[in-house]
């Protein structure tokens, strides 16, 4: 009987380090893929609505250019905001 509760004991502590290593493995997980999110809500909001946006095109140069489907209409003073 002895033997039996002291494995069980056993096995609850294995489950228990476990659970904390997962916890601390998911932790760094997150904390390396918050600067991200961040810049990644950054862009959303940027962007409004995706439907409003061609699909993302790379030119010769390396350069990434996103297009308005509708492009914006010159502001009083006949600037576009970039």
């Amino acid at each position: 009987m002895a033997v039996a509760q002291e494995e069980q004991s056993d096995l609850g502590q294995g489950v228990e380090l476990l659970n904390e290593g997962t916890r601390l493995i998911l932790r760094g997980l997150l904390d390396q893929l918050e600067p991200m999110a961040e810049g990644w809500g950054q862009l959303v909001e940027m962007l409004n609505d995706f439907s409003l946006y061609e699909m993302p095109e790379m030119l010769p140069n390396g350069d990434i250019i996103i297009r308005r489907k509708v492009p914006l209409e010159p502001g009083e003073d006949g600037e576009i905001d970039l």
